[in-house]
């Protein structure tokens, strides 16, 4: 297989001058935060209804996934709160009131179906509204009121216009994608990149040991594979340094687990084979009173930013996730789709640059540091995603979750006991830094599930990119590192496959052990008093947040237009 025979093409860091490097940094970070922060499209699409029983149906559907409820007539539209649905006589009920802010467009507060619509998501919440239209000849009034389903000409949703928020992008930049992947190749802080061979070529499937940056502070790392296909029976993969790092790996094993089919395997992040036998949706997903159920119930890379600032003093965001509960179940297991923002990368590098020249030192300095100062000052500045489940009305924290890497999300699993817990319903929160996760999907099972036991596949060769063979020093942990000190480097790796036992599905996962250290030039005198600041507990958030503000305050002059929403 040759180098360049990579689905996903890597990175090729040219000589650029130190003056054209920075520019072209501040430019894409800017170009993403500007689609971040300014507009956005939606279309408002038609839902097919035969009958008067299936807009009754439907209705009941977008109740239960806390719609916004807009009722259109021949002289204005209203929102339909607390909403009664009969279905014995046919009809809905509720309160019509004005609508909310943020939910007046300012083309015209008669959204049409069939029609796309540019809309400012720092003015207007568009993307869960339920549209019902009604015959001509109804004309509504604030209060009270009750409607039959009979009088219901169509129902439409608002939905995120996917196709044209993607031409605007490319339009007005130079794609999403492109910049991410040129930021992260210039400016990311991560860890090395791991492709799978799906049998014809390597594609992209994550990063390894994210968060390791300190060598006496190393983490083991469990990460699934996806899209492995075996190949004269083995299964291959390439581990690269795509960025400005030094990256030393000291392990890597690959681990099988056969089970029934229709299962799905997880790990939670100490290692332990988690089986979800079923995938239940939250019923309810709520920051700061604000629904973001249509963000994390389907796995589609459209997720919840933390965005919603929960904690004013602490600039802490919570999500609090509400599924409903199974009875006579002392376990759940809890699975999240997530991984760390591109925006916490960044603003990592902000803090970084403020050692000027001393950063070398600093970073010397550092991995004498033990995992317990490490990972306490992440805790102090809110940077890991805590999860907490509600027992008798008090909130208790289960699991830490430190790393993820900003390029990929990683599906965890979480388990955790029931026992204590009399609720009808069960309430998981999630808590971070403001902005510093993404989440895309979370599901709950209740079923326990059996698994063959867990299986390390033996390393068969580990061939870098100078034909040379180094499998002694990633097949066990014994602080002989594979050491890639410049980007374009790689080392591929073959396992001997063994049989699928029959009536089963297998799931793959790769445990790494390893750090890396960043290279970087920055200039200047260190600005001590500043960096002073950053150890009291929540100043990393606080800076943070206000970066964030600086940087969307250039913005604001930009895209101060009237837009057609």
């Amino acid at each position: 297989m040759k180098a360049d025979q990579v689905k996903m093409s890597r990175f090729s860091l040219l000589p650029y001058s130190k003056l054209l490097l920075k520019f072209t940094v501040f430019f894409l970070s800017a170009a993403v935060l500007n689609l971040t922060f300014s507009c956005s499209y939606f279309k408002v699409s038609e839902v097919d209804a035969a009958n008067d029983k299936q807009q009754q149906e439907l209705i009941e559907k977008f109740e239960a996934e806390q719609k916004y409820l807009v009722v259109h007539s021949n002289n204005k539209p209203y929102h339909l709160d607390d909403l009664k649905i009969d279905a014995n006589s046919q009809v809905i009920s509720g309160n019509l009131v004005q609508l909310d802010d943020n939910h007046i467009h300012k083309g015209g507060i008669n959204v049409q179906p069939k029609k796309s619509y540019r809309y400012n998501k720092k003015k207007t919440t568009p993307l869960n509204e339920v549209h019902i239209y009604l015959k001509n000849d109804n004309y509504l009034n604030q209060g009270n009121m009750t409607i039959p389903i009979s009088e219901i000409e169509r129902i439409a949703v608002v939905d995120k216009n996917a196709g044209k928020s993607i031409l605007n992008i490319v339009a007005t930049t130079i794609g999403v994608l492109a910049i991410l992947y040129i930021i992260a190749a210039l400016t990311k802080s991560s860890c090395p990149f791991i492709y799978t061979h799906n049998g014809e070529n390597y594609v992209f499937n994550g990063e390894l040991y994210p968060g390791n940056i300190i060598r006496n502070a190393q983490q083991l790392d469990y990460l699934k594979l996806n899209d492995l296909c075996e190949k004269d029976g083995l299964y291959k993969i390439r581990i690269s340094n795509e960025l400005l790092e030094i990256q030393h790996t000291d392990l890597v094993e690959m681990l099988v687990i056969d089970h029934k089919p229709g299962s799905e395997v997880l790990m939670d992040p100490s290692g332990i084979p988690l089986i979800m036998n079923e995938s239940i949706a939250p019923v309810k997903a709520n920051s700061n009173n604000r629904t973001v159920l249509d963000l994390i119930n389907t796995k589609d890379e459209i997720s919840f930013l933390f965005n919603e600032r929960t904690n004013q003093e602490t600039y802490i965001s919570d999500l609090i996730l509400t599924f409903p509960k199974t009875k006579y179940r002392n376990k759940a297991t809890l699975k999240l789709s997530v991984k760390n923002s591109l925006w916490l990368d960044y603003v990592f590098g902000k803090f970084n640059e403020k050692f000027g020249s001393y950063y070398e030192e600093f970073q010397r300095q550092q991995q004498d540091f033990t995992s317990e100062e490490s990972l306490g000052w992440q805790d102090a500045q809110h940077i890991p995603l805590k999860v907490s489940v509600k027992k008798d009305g008090k909130w208790h924290e289960v699991e830490t979750i430190y790393s993820a890497g900003p390029l990929s999300y990683r599906d965890i699993g979480l388990q955790f006991d029931l026992e204590n817990s009399n609720s009808e319903v069960l309430e998981v929160k999630l808590s971070t830094g403001f902005m510093f996760w993404e989440l895309d999907q979370a599901a709950i099972s209740f079923i326990e599930g059996d698994f063959e036991d867990i299986k390390s596949i033996p390393l068969n060769s580990a061939i870098n990119d100078k034909g040379i063979e180094v499998s002694n020093l990633v097949n066990k942990i014994d602080g002989k590192y594979l050491t890639q000190k410049i980007a374009g480097e790689y080392v591929d790796l073959s396992y001997r496959t063994s049989p699928i036992p029959e009536g089963k599905e297998r799931s793959i996962f790769i445990k790494t052990k390893g750090y890396y250290n960043y290279i970087r030039d920055y200039k200047g005198i260190p600005d001590f008093p500043e960096l002073l600041k950053f150890k009291k507990p929540g100043y990393f958030t606080k800076f943070s947040f206000e970066e964030l503000k600086n940087i969307e305050s250039l913005f604001e002059k930009n895209n101060s237009a009237e837009y057609a929403l």
